[in-house]
């Protein structure tokens, strides 16, 4: 029986506490979380990663959401 792949999740937050706190809960559920500090970092990663979802602070000091 082949293994389900896990949902890859993007986080991009301005506080990396925040992308601890949400890779904590959603890790416990089964997804992958990747992490990414700032908008224009949040991006490159989206672009790289094609993930699942991407949650996304709207309010970020380098680019906003």
């Amino acid at each position: 029986m082949a293994e389900e792949k896990k949902k890859v999740v993007v986080c991009i937050e301005d506080e990396p506490e925040m992308i601890d706190l949400v890779k904590l809960i959603l890790g416990r559920k089964g997804f992958e979380l990747v992490g990414a500090v700032g908008g224009r970092e949040g991006l490159e990663t989206v672009r790289t990663l094609k993930p699942d979802l991407v949650l996304l602070d709207l309010m970020m000091p380098d680019m906003d959401g």
